[in-house]
Formats: C-alpha cells, structure tokens, sequence
C-alpha cells in the first residue's frame, strides 16, 4: 500500500480570531461555523464544508495558537475587533494579529478580514490595520440573526475562490418576465437591483438596458449568464416567457449557481419543465421580500459551487480517484446528461454529498446504461470498482467525547459532531455497523445516527441493525420500558448486566447527574463500564478513538484510553486520532514511547474523590477476580504497540507508519476519514482502498 500523499491540502480553511474577553467572538465564531462548515443545530444537513478553526487565548496561554498558513490552498483569517481586544493590545494581541496580516499579506492566495465590532476597532494597535477595509458590524447585538455579516464574509470568500480570469466580484444576473398583468415580477427585480446597488459589494445583469445598443441580444444574455450566478424571479407568467425559459437553460448548461425565488400567486397554467433541481426560496406575497436573506441564499450557493470544485482536486489526489469523472457543483438531472458542451459525453460524474436515491439514478441510466454517479463518500465508501472496500458484516466502534483540550486547539463541540457525522456516513456506506456506549440524551448521537441510516441507505425495518448501542448497566437499569422502547426502534440495544460483585442495592449513577458523581457512584460507574467496554471489544471489529477526557471523567481509566487498550488487547484494528486531543492524544503519546503525566497515578489521585475510587477499585480486585488500576503497566502496554516505527500497531491496523503518524497529527477530518476507511479496507475489506 501507498503511503498517504503528502501534498494534501484542503482547499481553503477559515480562521476566527477573538479576545476571549469578547462576549461576542464565540458566539460570531459559531455563527461562522456553522454557515460555512456544518449547521450546528441540524448536523446532519450537508454544509458547504468549508474547515472552521477558531483562534482565541485559552489558559494558561495568554495569545492564540500559531496559523500554519502552508495547511491550505486558500486561507481567510477573520479577525473580530472589540473593545476587549484593542484594550489588551498591548498584552501582546497587537503584535500578534498585526505579524499576521503581515504574513497573510505577503501571499495573494491568503486574506485577512478585520471586522470592527466597536468604533474602536480601527484604532486598533494604532491603528496599524488602517489600510484595511473592515467588514462594518458594529450594529451586531446578540442573539441575532446576523445576516449582513455573513454576507460580507461570504462574498468576501466567493471573491478569493474566484476562478483565474473572473471578478472578484459576484455578478447576480437577475432572470423575470414582464408579462404579469401587474408586473409584479418587474416590480420585485427592480427591489433586487435597488437592493445590490445601494447595500452590497455585487454586480448586476438586469435586463435590456445592460445590453449596448448593436449587440446581439442572445448572445450579450448567455455571455453574461456564463459567468454570474443567476437569480430566478418565478411569478405566475415567468414560464411563458421563452427568453426566461432560455435564460434558465443558459444557466444549466453553463452549471452556473442557480436560485429559484418561488413568487408565484395564484398559480401557473403549466410550470417550465427544467426550473427544478436547485435550491429554491418561498417568498409570501403578503410581505416585503427580505433581500438580505435571499441574497444571502445566492452567494451561498456561490460559495458552495466554487468551493467544492476547487476541493475535489484536492480530493481526487487524496482519494486516488481516476482522471476522466466529471466533476459537477450539483447534483445531476437528465439535462446533465443532455448538455451539448460535453464531447464526448461523460461515463461517470461526481457531485456533492448526500447522494441521490436509487430510483433518481435509476433514471439516469437509461439514458445512460452504464453512467457511474456517485459522490466523495459513496465513491470512497463503495464506488471503487474492485477497490471498493466490503465492510458488510463488520462492527467499528467508535470513540468519540468531549475533553479540554478542543479549546487549545482551536476546536469547540460543533467539531467533534462534525467529525461523529462524518465517521458515520462513511462507515454506514461501507455496510459495516457502527457501534457505541449508548447515548439516550435528547439531541444525541443516537438521534442523529438513525436520520442519516435515512439519508444514506436504503430505508428498512433492519435499518436498526446498522447501529449498536452498548448500554452499561446503569444507563438502563430502572428505566421505564416506555422510554426505552424509542431507542430500540433506533439502534440495536445491547443492555449490559450489572457486574457480579456490585450488591443488587448499590446505587445507580445516571451519567447526565453530576449529584452522581459521589465515591459509591463513581465506583458503581467505572465497574459498569469495563465491563461494558470489555464487552464491545468482544463484539467489534475494530476500534477508531477521538477527543475524550483525560480528568473528570466516569471510569476506572480515560474512556477513550480504556477502550482503546481492550481493542488492541483483541487483536482489533486500532485507529487513534490525535487532532482533537483528550485522551486519544495521551496514548498515543504513550505509544510513541512518552510517560504522559496524564496516565499517572499521582495526577488523577489529586482529584479526592478519584483517590478514593482507586483505592477502593484495587482493593476489591483481588478478590473479585477483576484487574486492577495500574498506571505504569498501562503506559508501559501501550508502549508496546509503538516500538520499532509502530511495528504492532501497523500490522493490526493495516496503515503505513507514516499514515498512522499523520492520523496522530492531522486537523482535517476528510483526511482522518480517509485514513481510517483505507486501514478498515486492508484488514476487514475483501479489498483494500489502494
């Protein structure tokens, strides 16, 4: 097997910078990620996946992590200016962000946005930032919708990814017909040119009054349409327009960013066949039109189109994916299959997750027999050909938890679901089950895990047998069967006895309480759960480990920790993913031969109450036949695993050692995915992902 190809990088990676005295840096940053990576509300809808990093101080440093401006093609760094940060200018916050924009000045592929969120932002460090442009947001109030600002940031990133030879600019060409008997679609294309012209940074197309006196109408309006994103003004006579019909046509053919402002009243008498298959906007004709939101849409759907293009190069070196598979910015529809443009026609095109349904492919080929459609995780997952990965009948387990260390990182909780969702998606596409300690908080993985079985794979009563839920026995025991009965209906539940040597009257610790977390409780708990960790290392196939606490948890050793060495103890292919930090981080630092102060006893015995559950656990070990606490026999373990160039743990995992030190290392989640879906091929696929 090839080792990992060193020149991956993400095509564009944004950064958020605020002073942690800000009240309204994280909740911008937030914002941010969510708008540009994944909805941190409905993490299973598909985002532009553009990376996210946040940059603020956490303790006990007193300035942001460093920007390696070499991780990315295109890197935008926004820099949220309040009060707080022009206050601790000189407390090393001035010469910070002012070395930066230095630095990302020197490159054209990079961009610094500074965004004044107080008067005082462009007195910022002297104001050595005053040749800049700010992005003005100084109106914002939390909580807030926050729209204009993400527009400007949005245009701001469209403009960077603007291929070679384009404006920086978005150009809107704006698509209405004339002929209503109120010329209501006039009157609403007026309102968005009134709207681009006096608030926002864009160029508009309107109608034949941008057209010079002379030119050839058709071909002035498909130039135009070639290369601007074009907004559709659908009234109740916009399809009996045929220069309408054409102008969407145009758009097509040209797979130009296409939206549908849906304006129609009372109804049409036949709607044009080919205005579906992109995203569309209701607008009540009882109400103004919010343009700032709709053309918020638009430039969305410009940045999408623009950033998966330039992505999928990235991809297609990192995924080892053929020349000659043409690559769409949307899914594609029988026009696709029709445009004149593609000579010869295309065999095989790749568009942006989630992947269509069967019966929508089905019809593809028959225009097509033979056509692959696919997107990056189904043609990773199971597109490959003969290199497709076979997974069916497999079990990986995952690992995945909140820890300190996401903060120092630059990381918050939206990443690690983000990476949970990700993980999920391909490894249901590969058929295998995905399996992990039960999750019964409203929101939670379980939730989650059972709406994307929906969106990715054939919808069945046996869908529930893609999920394992291993529940120790506190986690269940006492529970009403009413509510354990919608969980049953979503995943696979493997209800865990409570271990022989605890009395039938200990106590039950619900791990939602923390009034739980008493020295009974905590032995109850970490007693449960080796013994439901020791369970899932004999029931999984393999084992992928991120984040995870290191203090403060619920166990006898850090969850990730504990499960990891159960899984290797079993022979179990091993993935541990050090970007996310916590406990996957602390033994891999053992693996690599370190003595991580973490997994010794003298840190976790100064927490009191910890102390008091080791002594306790030890004690009984003996005689209950069950193993001890015992910190240095577990460094010295999982050292094993990490002697001679990771020798133990490459053969088990199937992955080079330059591809595990990279899993130990990388932010990117694509790229872990990757990793660990190419080690799952080598050791439990039929055939590997070469």
């Amino acid at each position: 097997m090839p080792d990992i190809n060193p020149t991956y990088r993400p095509h564009l990676v944004v950064y958020v910078v605020w002073h942690p005295k800000s009240e309204l840096g994280p909740i911008l940053a937030k914002k941010i990620f969510s708008h540009l990576s994944r909805d941190d509300q409905n993490p299973v809808a598909r985002g532009i996946g553009i990376p996210v990093y946040y940059r603020t101080a956490t303790a006990p440093d007193k300035l942001p992590k460093a920007i390696d401006l070499n991780d990315a093609s295109y890197t935008a760094v926004i820099v949220l200016i309040d009060s707080s940060m022009n206050v601790n200018a000189d407390d090393g916050w001035g010469d910070y962000v002012v070395d930066l924009a230095k630095k990302v000045g020197a490159e054209p592929r990079h961009q610094l946005l500074p965004v004044a969120l107080s008067s005082s932002a462009f007195d910022f460090n002297e104001g050595a930032l005053g040749n800049l442009n700010f992005i003005r947001a100084s109106d914002l109030t939390a909580p807030g919708p926050f729209t204009r600002f993400l527009n400007d940031v949005t245009h701001q990133l469209c403009g960077q990814l603007a291929p070679a030879g384009n404006a920086k600019r978005v150009s809107v060409f704006i698509s209405h017909t004339k002929r209503d008997n109120d010329k209501y679609g006039l009157k609403l294309a007026e309102g968005f040119r009134s709207y681009i012209t006096n608030n926002m940074q864009l160029e508009k197309f309107f109608d034949v009054n941008d057209i010079p006196f002379g030119e050839d109408f058709a071909a002035v309006l498909e130039k135009n349409i070639e290369q601007t994103a074009v907004l559709v003004v659908q009234t109740d006579a916009y399809s009996t327009s045929g220069w309408c019909d054409r102008e969407v046509l145009w758009a097509k053919e040209h797979r130009r960013p296409v939206l549908v402002i849906n304006a129609v009243r009372e109804g049409e008498k036949r709607s044009f066949a080919y205005l579906g298959n992109v995203p569309t906007v209701r607008l009540d004709p009882e109400k103004e039109p919010d343009h700032q939101v709709i053309i918020g849409h638009l430039l969305t759907e410009v940045l999408r189109t623009r950033h998966f293009l330039g992505q999928f190069a990235n991809l297609s070196k990192l995924f080892q994916i053929p020349a000659g598979m043409t690559t769409l910015a949307h899914t594609p529809e029988l026009l696709t299959l029709l445009n004149p443009k593609d000579v010869p026609p295309p065999t095989a095109y790749i568009y942006p997750d989630p992947p269509l349904g069967d019966y929508e492919v089905d019809i593809l080929k028959r225009i097509r027999p033979g056509l692959t459609v696919t997107t990056p995780v189904m043609y990773l997952a199971r597109d490959r050909g003969a290199n497709a990965p076979t997974l069916k009948g497999t079990e990986i387990a995952v690992s995945i938890a909140d820890n300190a260390d996401l903060g120092r990182r630059g990381l918050g909780k939206e990443h690690l679901e983000d990476a949970m969702v990700e993980f999920a998606r391909y490894v249901f596409a590969s058929g295998a089950r995905f399996a992990y300690g039960g999750d019964f908080r409203q929101g939670g993985y379980t939730a989650i895990l059972r709406e994307l079985i929906g969106i990715h794979n054939e919808i069945s009563p046996k869908s529930v047998e893609r999920i394992a839920s291993y529940l120790a026995w506190p986690v269940h025991h006492g529970l009403p069967d009413k509510e354990l009965d919608p969980w049953m209906k979503a995943a696979k539940l493997k209800k865990l006895d409570r271990p022989a040597d605890l009395p039938e009257n200990c106590p039950v610790p619900r791990f939602n309480k923390p009034e739980d977390r008493t020295v009974d409780g905590l032995y109850v708990a970490a007693r449960s759960l080796t013994e439901m960790r020791t369970a899932m290392a004999k029931g999984n196939n393999a084992r992928i480990g991120l984040g995870g606490k290191v203090f403060d948890y619920w166990g006898r050793y850090p969850g990730v920790v504990e499960e990891s060495l159960l899984a290797l103890r079993a022979g179990q292919p091993v993935y541990l993913i050090g970007g996310f930090g916590g406990g996957a981080r602390v033994a891999i630092d053992a693996i690599l031969g370190n003595n991580p102060v973490e997994l010794t006893e003298a840190a976790q015995c100064k927490d009191a109450t910890y102390k008091a559950i080791f002594e306790r656990y030890n004690q009984n070990a003996g005689p209950h036949g069950f193993e001890p606490i015992d910190y240095p026999k577990l460094v010295a373990e999982l050292k094993t695993y990490g002697n001679n160039g990771l020798a133990k743990l490459c053969e088990l995992n199937g992955l080079s050692q330059a591809e595990n030190e990279r899993l130990f290392e990388t932010p990117h989640v694509i790229e872990m995915v990757y990793l660990v879906l190419k080690g799952l091929a080598s050791t439990l696929g039929k055939s590997p992902v070469v």
